[in-house]
């Protein structure tokens, strides 16, 4: 009787599970059509990107505490910006959840502006991972696509979603391997 109950509690938790990552898979297609069929006007305002980063990344603290994953930006104090903040926040959501996964234990999210002239935001987000081949960096924004071998949770839609999201912004994202791992570089006008 204790086995068949343990079985069945196992059996409740594998279906909730199953109906979690359902949901999730829904949401995404969900956000991903809503872009290609319902695009509105971009709501923009002005605001703090420091301030909005770091609430952003409060949300990720105890994941990245549980990992052991680092956190590192060097945005300045004051730096303004004029952006439409829930789709900033729809791509950084987005690459901060990929990096999550895709980060080794002990390993660093880095976050930081882009050097040099130019207006706008323009900033990456890198993560310690592993290098991807010149054909995966295109790739990994294609929907569904997931990199060879990879076994992690998620239905490759999180970067399709984000670029959409930078592009609908009339702003660029690209991929590329740098010395802090896999780099994902956003220019928005």
């Amino acid at each position: 009787k204790e086995t068949a109950k343990k079985d069945i509690h196992r059996y409740i938790q594998n279906m909730e599970s199953d109906i979690q990552s359902l949901d999730t898979l829904i949401d995404q297609v969900l956000k991903l059509s809503k872009i290609d069929y319902q695009e509105s006007e971009l709501a923009l305002e002005s605001f703090n990107f420091k301030d909005f980063l770091d609430n952003t990344l409060d949300q990720y603290h105890s994941l990245l505490e549980q990992r052991n994953i680092g956190i590192a930006h060097t945005f300045p104090g004051t730096m303004r910006t004029t952006q439409d903040k829930s789709v900033l926040k729809s791509i950084l959501s987005n690459l901060l959840d990929n990096a999550v996964k895709y980060t080794p234990k002990n390993g660093i999210i880095s976050i930081d502006p882009l050097p040099g002239p130019g207006k706008g935001l323009n900033f990456t987000v890198a993560n310690t991972s592993s290098p991807l081949d010149e054909q995966e960096l295109e790739m990994i924004f294609r929907p569904f696509y997931r990199t060879r071998g990879n076994t992690a949770p998620g239905s490759g839609l999180g970067l399709t979603i984000a670029r959409k999201q930078v592009k609908r912004c009339k702003g660029q994202i690209i991929a590329r391997n740098s010395e802090k791992g896999l780099t994902f570089e956003i220019r928005l006008p």
